[in-house]
């Protein structure tokens, strides 16, 4: 609990710093966002590692999947952003860091998770797939700003809300390179899981895999439309929410109606 505590106060100072660098310049504390939030991704992932595993087994429920996922969003986000200017997305993702650390942290969990053997092999289907997932929920939330930016210029709206994000061509290419390097990553996952996972198509991994393919098949439909046809603006964006629903159904679905749902009919 200090440790998450720690964590999610060092988010809380960057997302603050990054939230007033916005109103100013993209770039003026770069320095201090990283000091402050460096520390945090290092305590947040000793928390999860202290929570999720002992000296033999990983303890892979739910709440500790989804502070993952928070783990995997923030560490993403500070290194991409080097690259792309993603500063904006640092104000979901910081944010998304503090609520799952906190909630695998506090909430009890589920009785229905057993500690498991993990192999190098699975380790590296189930780390390709975090980070794959969070590629793919950042765009996702770049998704939803093209969402709030198209709409805002239709209506000639002139907010100084508008005026902190970079223009809407730029989100647009921001969105696809996010979605080539998800969809890069969820390949090599999918390929890692049909290697060293057994009986992919089981009871309790069947509709996972399913909608993980299918998911998959419609980002690369995108990747294609924007390729072949020019697929920009509100109709990318619509199949980016989409296809990431699936993959967030097929990722954390199984895992809550297992933990959740089939608990409660066990003990009843």
């Amino acid at each position: 609990m200090i440790f998450s505590l720690a964590s999610s106060v060092l988010y809380a100072f960057a997302t603050l710093i990054q939230w007033r660098s916005l109103k100013q310049s993209p770039l003026e504390h770069p320095g201090s966002i990283t000091l402050f939030s460096v520390p945090a991704v290092i305590l947040h992932a000793y928390q999860l590692l202290a929570l999720g595993s002992t000296q033999e087994h990983v303890i892979f429920s739910l709440l500790n999947t989804l502070s993952f996922i928070g783990l995997s969003l923030a560490t993403v986000v500070i290194i991409t952003s080097y690259r792309l200017p993603l500063h904006t997305l640092k104000l979901a993702a910081f944010p998304i860091a503090i609520i799952t650390q906190l909630a695998a942290a506090i909430l009890p969990p589920s009785q229905m998770i057993e500690p498991e053997i993990m192999s190098r092999g699975i380790f590296a289907h189930v780390a390709l797939s975090m980070a794959a997932y969070a590629f793919l929920s950042l765009a996702t939330l770049q998704a939803l700003i093209i969402f709030w930016q198209n709409r805002e210029l239709k209506s000639h709206r002139n907010s100084k809300m508008l005026k902190l994000f970079p223009p809407l061509q730029t989100n647009e290419t921001i969105l696809f390179e996010l979605i080539w390097l998800g969809v890069i990553i969820l390949s090599m996952a999918i390929i890692a899981g049909a290697l060293y996972v057994d009986n992919l198509f089981t009871q309790h991994l069947a509709h996972k895999t399913i909608l993980t393919l299918t998911s998959w098949l419609f980002f690369s439909l995108l990747l294609s439309g924007r390729y072949l046809w020019g697929w920009r603006g509100i109709l990318a964006a619509r199949l980016t929410v989409f296809s990431s629903i699936l993959l967030m159904i097929g990722f954390l679905g199984s895992k809550f109606v297992l933990e959740y749902v089939m608990s409660g009919r066990v003990h009843s």
